[in-house]
């Protein structure tokens, strides 16, 4: 499953790709002085656990759980600061543009080789009966498309915090949610919500 340095350039043409890593860089900085002081404290997403400091970067505490090995950001932006951001950062818009632009070569070199390995993983496990997958960060929706073609799910559920994201994935025909993990819940699943598969 892993690409070679061509199949990678085909994915993300460097020139661009070390655009949009600058961009990044500079708008998690200027994000983070702007908006530190209305980051809120969490726990582990996973277990609850109170967890450790790990690494800084730009700025941005992320803290590592030594039950469950999570790492995650804390103190973190709310819900409400991560859609502003994904919705007037250069570099969300510019990231979004190089999914969009490299969506063909994405699904055959990286995604359906994915899904495949995730089938695999899946039919091993005799006792899980999967009928729901959910795509979080779903971006242009390639994956959840190459989840949908395999027809191994009963429905495909593609999540993104981005709104032009969610619209490129409504124009694919995907069943789409705006929002984060954080707003997934029973009523979104429906009768499917007892067996899901997160990416």
């Amino acid at each position: 499953m892993h690409n070679s340095s061509k199949e990678i350039d085909r994915m993300r043409p460097r020139e661009t790709y070390n655009k949009s890593l600058d961009l990044k860089k500079k708008s998690a900085i200027k994000f983070f002085e702007t908006y530190n002081k209305q980051f809120v404290n969490v726990n582990c997403p996973a277990c609850g656990s109170e967890g450790v400091d790990f690494f800084v970067k730009y700025g941005f505490r992320h803290k590592t759980c030594d039950n469950c090995f999570t790492f995650w950001c804390s103190p973190r932006p709310t819900e409400d600061l991560l859609s502003h951001f994904y919705a007037t950062s250069e570099a969300a818009k510019y990231w979004t543009k190089l999914l969009i632009e490299t969506d063909n070569e994405r699904k055959s070199l990286q995604y359906e080789p994915r899904v495949q390995h995730i089938i695999d993983l899946l039919n091993d496990d005799y006792s899980f009966d999967p009928r729901l997958a959910v795509d979080l960060g779903a971006g242009s929706g390639a994956f959840s498309l190459a989840l949908l073609n395999k027809n191994y799910f009963d429905n495909i559920l593609a999540v993104d915090i981005d709104e032009d994201c969610c619209k490129v994935c409504k124009s694919s025909g995907l069943k789409t949610k705006r929002g984060s993990a954080e707003d997934l819940d029973n009523s979104t699943f429906g009768e499917a919500n007892s067996d899901l598969s997160f990416r």
